[in-house]
């Protein structure tokens, strides 16, 4: 397959850095899982959903993967974890910095009756499961939580792409959004290589991300199991179909843009001067997987190297699964 960039082989990007069993360099970032997004869903998808990634982020902290915990706002604002990662259980988040992520904000929920079941849903699964005291948090102003002054001097082709989220909005109101907390900065500064990301909307904040994540040097891992969006209200889509929804999405950005003419974000993002054929390589090896898989392969034992040739990545594509189990 042909595209401006070159063939869809392109085997020169880097492939996800190894899973370290010691200090963690891979994070997992939970993208928007808050009150005005998850209010998309049904109350019986909000639940099916929540507690798919109830189990989700408790597997990954037991193995060494703690959770960045994103909402979008807005600002880009780092609310610090309190304490150093550890696998032994941490305290919750306080009340107080929950509500700086603005978790439970609830504008333009209409329905008075399917409002108040969301939010009863929502907050038992922040209170079993939610932000501990060594988790960070952060709250971005934009669909890519790695959007930053930086990011912008470096590309500044980016504000055609952004000024088709908030039409509204001019350059000037995203220099000031962007000259907030750095995610890529504070990242990097934890010695993180690797992100895997879940969240909502499915094929529209998480890929955003895992494409600003490569963009700022970082490998990256969607799960397809950990993605919800208001287009499958009752998380009925299979894990495997999510995949495919998101491959095929990420091939549109890099290899057929011609297909995004109807979203103008998205073809704001191919079809502009945004993507460096760099940018192109290494999004081409995100890996869209599953956390089960993603966990399978970080228990499995890396395959010996031969003389002058690396190893082969680990193959983490999980076989065709429910995304969540009632």
């Amino acid at each position: 397959m042909k595209s401006k960039f070159g063939t869809l082989a392109n085997n020169n990007a880097p492939t996800p850095a190894p899973l370290s069993a010691a200090a963690p360099n891979t994070v997992h970032l939970m993208i928007d899982i808050q009150i005005g997004c998850i209010a998309g869903l049904s109350p019986e998808g909000a639940q099916r959903y929540l507690d798919h990634q109830a189990r989700m982020i408790q597997e990954l902290r037991d193995n060494n993967i703690p959770t960045l915990w994103v909402t979008i706002t807005d600002d880009n604002k780092l609310v610090p974890r309190k304490e150093n990662w550890s696998t032994a259980p941490a305290e919750p988040r306080s009340a107080e910095d929950c509500k700086d992520m603005e978790f439970f904000r609830t504008e333009g929920m209409a329905d008075a009756a399917k409002a108040e079941r969301i939010n009863s849903i929502f907050a038992a699964f922040i209170e079993k499961s939610g932000p501990k005291a060594d988790e960070d948090m952060f709250r971005k102003r934009f669909l890519d939580a790695f959007v930053d002054s930086a990011c912008l001097k470096e590309n500044p082709a980016l504000y055609a792409h952004l000024l088709t989220h908030r039409r509204d909005e001019t350059v000037a109101d995203i220099q000031k959004a962007a000259a907030g907390a750095s995610l890529a900065d504070h990242l990097k500064k934890l010695g993180i290589e690797h992100v895997v990301i879940s969240g909502m909307e499915a094929d529209v904040c998480p890929v955003e991300t895992a494409l600003g994540a490569v963009r700022s040097g970082f490998t990256a891992s969607i799960l397809a199991d950990g993605l919800a969006s208001m287009k499958d209200p009752d998380f009925k889509r299979t894990a495997e179909e999510q995949r495919k929804l998101i491959k095929d999405t990420l091939e549109k950005i890099t290899d057929r843009p011609g297909e995004l003419v109807s979203d103008p974000t998205k073809n704001a993002l191919a079809g502009g001067d945004i993507l460096k054929e760099q940018h192109v390589s290494a999004i081409r090896h995100i890996d869209v997987t599953t956390s089960q898989a993603l966990i399978a392969n970080r228990s499995a034992p890396a395959a010996a190297p031969t003389e002058n040739k690396p190893a082969a990545p680990a193959q983490t594509t999980a076989a065709p699964a429910k995304a969540a189990q009632p």
